[in-house]
């Protein structure tokens, strides 16, 4: 029954095989050495026995330096919704009872109608100042 010795690393959420040996002690230096470096977050040494009789594989892991569930970062808790005024009907979403995601305040509808305006207006000014150019050069 072959024994193989697998060097996963972990690197941005993602497991990779980095290396296999044929004994149990070369594989393990390399785990250490590699998490040594810290260019991983994590390093595994999966031994992988394989039946060629019945095709399938054992795995146990017999290195690893990742984090137990009680060491890992915990969730930041959910804050409780303050009580806020009720929102204007139309900016109601009835099966949620909240306002609708992407609803803005009217203050900010004012602000873009204010910037539509000046967009056209200096649009405006500016084929005026064109046309008068165009005329003035012509006499020319």
């Amino acid at each position: 029954m072959p024994t193989n010795f697998e060097v996963h690393t972990l690197k941005g959420g993602v497991w990779q095989i980095d290396s296999t040996y044929q004994q149990r002690e070369p594989a393990i230096d390399t785990a250490k050495q590699l998490y040594g470096e810290k260019r991983f977050e994590a390093i595994k040494v999966i031994k992988d026995d394989f039946d060629p009789k019945t095709n399938k594989g054992k795995e146990i892991v017999i290195y690893d330096t990742t984090k137990p569930q009680a060491e890992r970062k915990a969730p930041p808790p959910k804050e409780e919704p303050k009580a806020a005024a009720p929102a204007p009907k139309a900016d109601v979403d009835f099966k949620g009872g909240g306002p609708k995601k992407g609803a803005k305040p009217e203050t900010a509808l004012a602000k873009y109608v204010v910037l539509l305006g000046a967009v056209l207006l200096g649009g405006l000014a500016l084929l005026f100042g064109l046309s008068q150019l165009s005329g003035l050069l012509a006499k020319l």
